[in-house]
């Protein structure tokens, strides 16, 4: 309880600005529509208040950022790409927002909007664990028989769009137990975020997404090999090699890992995508361009490429993913400027790598959630910055 009144007390303490990046911690948790009218109500108050525009003027790869977004509203519109708009949107929505939050962020509010964070994490595995017995009983199964589904439609994700998406968050929320479990002292800080791994990570298993398991496992030893721990990095390394050695002794560890069908069909999307590739290479079609095409073409059903870089040319064609990459240099060198915070240059790299190995089979860091806390993290350097 002593915790929890000095957390308030840190809160009511806070400016205005500082509570509603708080806020929209807290909106993501929230269903999509809720969370965007949340996220658009901040940026928009922000530029009311007339300083938005000027933190968008000195925000790191503005040009190279808000080119893209245009970009992509501009091509969907010409295509007819109506989610194609919706997402392009999205995006600069989101390159609004993290101009306002890289301008009042600070060492104090991240640590609270990372405890928040953590906080909302374990409130919505009720919800969760409510789902997947809910979806145990619609296929004949008790709780503890620990059934995970194949069918999409059978799989939890709370208050995401998919599995796929809560896995993601799932990912990041882990991450985000080791940047303040190294951060904290006290021993029962130590287990309340042990604890919140574990309960995420049983979570995770609960989702049934089986490309989520294999970037967390790399994340982790490389997590501690930037914070430069080294018990924790032979630790973290001697896990991973004897997680690899059971799951080959006993595949059925990881859920769904036996059925090949999905891998099959990411092929079959993926054949698909370079063909959309090869009609449309300069400017693609806008964002899911695979799913505007795969009906005309009768490809295989997808929303999307199923890889963060094939889809990346497709959607947005050469033109599109060069701007996209030059905005992502300058933020990397904003990044390596930053590695002297051990913790915080960790958790970004173990963030980026989430996003890498995770977008060899999918793309969810298209949605809204991920998309948002993924670059709020990244642009927590700026942060680092103005306090150094």
């Amino acid at each position: 309880m002593q915790y929890i009144r000095s957390r308030i007390e840190d809160i009511k303490s806070l400016s205005l600005e500082d509570k509603l990046i708080l806020f929209v911690a807290f909106a993501l948790f929230l269903p999509m529509y809720a969370s965007t009218i949340c996220i658009a109500s901040v940026t928009i108050y922000a530029l009311f208040k007339k300083n938005l525009i000027s933190s968008i003027k000195h925000q790191i790869g503005a040009k190279f950022l808000y080119a893209f977004c245009l970009l992509e509203i501009v091509v969907s519109l010409f295509y007819a790409n109506s989610i194609g708009v919706i997402n392009a949107l999205g995006m600069l929505l989101i390159g609004a927002y993290v101009a306002y939050y890289r301008d009042h962020i600070s060492s104090k509010v991240f640590d609270l909007m990372i405890e928040m964070i953590l906080l909302l994490s374990l409130i919505i595995t009720a919800f969760g664990l409510f789902e997947f017995n809910y979806y145990s009983q619609l296929a004949d199964h008790s709780f503890f028989d620990f059934y995970v589904q194949n069918k999409p439609s059978r799989r939890i994700h709370v208050t995401f769009l998919n599995a796929n998406i809560y896995a993601t968050m799932i990912e990041f929320f882990v991450v985000c137990c080791l940047y303040k479990w190294v951060n904290c002292s006290s021993l029962k800080e130590k287990a309340f975020y042990v604890f919140c791994g574990v309960v995420n990570l049983i979570m995770l298993y609960l989702t049934g997404c089986r490309t989520a398991f294999v970037p967390l496992a790399l994340v982790v030893p490389v997590f501690f090999i930037c914070y430069g721990e080294r018990k924790w990095i032979l630790l973290s390394i001697g896990l991973f090699l004897a997680g690899i050695i059971a799951v080959l002794l006993i595949p059925d560890l990881i859920p769904r890992l036996s059925d090949i069908s999905t891998l099959e069909s990411r092929f079959d999307i993926w054949y698909g995508a370079f063909q959309g590739i090869a009609m449309y290479p300069l400017f693609g079609n806008g964002p899911q361009t695979y799913g505007r095409l795969y009906p005309i073409y009768d490809w295989h059903k997808a929303p999307h490429a199923h890889n963060i870089y094939i889809d990346a040319i497709s959607s947005y064609g050469i033109i599109g993913t060069v701007l996209l990459v030059g905005y992502y240099v300058y933020l990397g060198k904003e990044m390596m400027q930053v590695r002297k915070h051990k913790s915080l240059f960790g958790m970004m790299v173990s963030f980026v790598l989430v996003y890498l190995i995770h977008g060899l089979l999918d793309c969810t860091l298209n949605a809204l959630w991920t998309g948002m806390l993924f670059f709020v993290v990244l642009n927590t350097g700026a942060m680092y910055r103005k306090e150094n």
